[in-house]
């Protein structure tokens, strides 16, 4: 199933961003979308609208969901230390009962240890 269901996930991906947006395979089971040039709130928006057209999506071949991590990049930080509140987003909308999305953002207390970090469901599916 995975050498179906995988090529239409990424059909959908590029199918719903824009020009200017980047969707990659990131690892075996994962994808990699960066939105450039919006806000913290509309980058979870989009990829809540991402994990919803995924779960439509794939009903013909295998019904499948996703989790989605979100960081929102602020000036200065590298791509290491974006990637790596991203994953800290995936494992936790899996670890919380996955079909998710979760945004993990850094305010002004982002040198606080990971369990101070700020996680924030946004969205939820039954």
């Amino acid at each position: 199933m995975g050498d179906r269901i995988l090529p239409r996930i990424a059909e959908i991906l590029k199918s719903r961003t824009r020009v200017q947006d980047t969707v990659a395979r990131w690892g075996g089971e994962e994808f990699l979308v960066i939105v450039e040039i919006v806000t913290r709130d509309e980058s979870a928006s989009i990829a809540e609208s991402l994990r919803q057209m995924i779960e439509a999506g794939t009903d013909d071949i295998l019904k499948t969901t996703i989790s989605i991590g979100v960081a929102h990049s602020a000036s200065g930080q590298s791509a290491d230390q974006i990637l790596k509140r991203v994953d800290e987003g995936q494992y936790a909308a899996k670890n919380s009962g996955r079909n998710k999305v979760v945004t993990v953002w850094r305010g002004p207390d982002a040198h606080l240890p990971k369990s101070k970090l700020n996680f924030r469901k946004t969205s939820s599916s039954s």
